[in-house]
């Protein structure tokens, strides 16, 4: 239910043969062709502006697929991922850039530098300046293609023992960083000794970690943690998508060309994607309470920039001071905005909407309720039963392929339904869950038992729940049949 923990279809480079070759050497551009992009997250979000892009640019019919989770919780996957597509095991995979130069390849330091690029609007002016080009030709030294470069989302210090925000904060401390030479000179510079995670790693033992919005809230890893300086923005989480020599050539050249263009057409919706997602996330940690935020200064960044020269100095010098140009061009990013804490619920008085309700919807019903691809997923579909009962509720959601549960606080005005999770559980493909924090907002109308929501404009309004109207099948919320398979805890049962 988590929005971005669902699968979306892009395009899979799958590579179905055809027969001959062009004048450029690839295989004529004849039929549709599906290319897999192997990745190491669980969702497509990163992937899902430049896939819709290929689609559009390609002159002959060409869909992108992304196949997630691919060595997910396994050391090094960064490494092992390149030579899977060296080998010839993947055709196309989407690896994070920081961990390149592990394995000789540091042209994309510039660009990962600590604090160089710091807003994601930063991000963009960089990734729209031609200066990865350079960085993409190295990575022909590993054995394989550099097609092109993505946005990705912006790290931060979370301190999990202590806050991280100034310079002194990480002498002594212990701090998780994802595989990358760069990032853990960094924290060595700065006295601290460092680690690397894997994936969704346990992080007690560690007095911090740098990660992104969306991944920390989706490990919960903000549960426990003293601070999380969201406006401290160390480095961008950088994609390169490489590809395996022999399937590269193979490609006819249209395809080739589209698939090196379309991360620059795409970029304007790729990063308006990640600066939603990064609002969406805030506010769902916020409305969680599990963490303090620190607010970074000006004067924070820039202290930690001149303790920070000396890991710096050694890059491009001329790929370096034209970021630092894009970067004044860019601004300084918006803070985000103070926290303030869920409302809950305010009655204890009979709703209009209080019952026990029901509806079964299936994918088609998502996409026709409005759902993105990467909203269709099986945790978002199925046999729905739903409680509403004096300012709390409860839901379960299930079909062959998945089972959740999700339960919390309600209030209603007027025709406006306004829902704050408390917890969420279950299982299925994509861990799509509901996490603790999320807000939803729609409007409702009902007719004797039936009961229609339907999207409030401006905000977030989960598609899977106006997928159908309800059914009213009873009034007493200790009678609801909720599934078997995948019951809320009892805490979500106190009606």
């Amino acid at each position: 239910m988590l929005r971005f923990a669902a699968p979306v279809l892009v395009a899979s480079l799958a590579l179905a043969g055809c027969g001959g070759h062009d004048k450029a050497g690839g295989t004529p551009a004849t039929g549709t062709q599906t290319i897999e992009v192997a990745m190491r997250e669980g969702t497509p979000r990163l992937l899902t502006a430049y896939a819709d892009a290929v689609t559009r640019m390609a002159k002959a019919p060409t869909r992108v697929e992304a196949r997630l989770h691919w060595r997910s919780q396994e050391p090094n996957p960064e490494v092992r991922t390149i030579a899977d597509v060296r080998s010839g095991r993947l055709e196309f995979a989407l690896v994070a850039a920081r961990a390149l130069d592990t394995v000789g390849v540091d042209a994309f330091a510039p660009m990962l530098a600590p604090l160089a690029v710091d807003s994601l609007e930063a991000q963009r002016l960089v990734l729209e300046s031609g200066l990865t080009q350079h960085a993409l030709s190295a990575v022909g030294r590993l054995g394989v293609v550099g097609v092109t470069v993505l946005p990705g989302d912006l790290r931060h210090p979370l301190g999990i023992t202590r806050p991280l925000l100034r310079p002194e904060d990480f002498s002594g401390a212990f701090v998780g960083v994802r595989d990358s030479a760069l990032a853990k000179r960094t924290f060595e510079h700065l006295g601290a000794t460092v680690g690397y995670t894997v994936g969704d790693d346990d992080f007690s033992g560690y007095d911090g970690i740098e990660n992104d919005l969306v991944s920390l809230e989706s490990n919960r890893a903000d549960v426990g943690a003293a601070s999380l300086a969201a406006d401290l923005t160390l480095w961008p989480k950088l994609m390169v998508l490489i590809a395996n020599r022999h399937a590269w050539e193979r490609l006819d050249a249209q395809r080739r060309e589209a698939l090196s263009a379309a991360a620059r057409v795409a970029l304007p919706a790729a990063i308006a994607k990640l600066r939603a997602d990064d609002s969406e996330v805030y506010g769902v940690l916020c409305r969680r309470g599990q963490v303090s935020f620190a607010r970074a200064t000006p004067a924070d960044a820039d202290a930690l920039r001149r303790a920070l020269a000396p890991v710096t100095r050694g890059l491009d010098a001329e790929v370096s001071r034209e970021i630092a140009r894009l970067r004044g061009v860019a601004g300084r990013a918006p803070a985000h905005p103070r926290c303030r804490p869920s409302a809950g619920t305010r009655t204890e008085r009979p709703t209009p909407v209080d019952g026990v309700w029901t509806f079964d919807s299936d994918a088609d019903d998502l996409r026709a309720a409005g759902g993105s691809e990467e909203q269709v997923t099986p945790e978002n579909w199925g046999h729905h039963v739903i409680v509403f009962s004096r300012g709390r509720f409860a839901i379960t959601q299930e079909d062959p392929a998945a089972c959740t549960w999700v339960y919390g606080t309600y209030r209603g005005r007027g025709n406006r339904l306004t829902w704050d999770v408390i917890d969420g559980g279950g299982h299925g493909p994509q861990n799509a869950v509901n996490r603790p924090g999320e807000h939803f907002d729609y409007d409702w109308s009902r007719f004797k038992d039936t009961l229609r929501l339907t999207r409030v404009r401006g905000a977030i309004s989960a598609p899977n729940f106006i997928a159908k109207p309800w059914r009213r099948i009873g009034d007493d919320p200790r009678a609801a049949p909720f599934s078997r398979r995948c019951p809320p805890p009892p805490t979500g049962l106190q009606f």
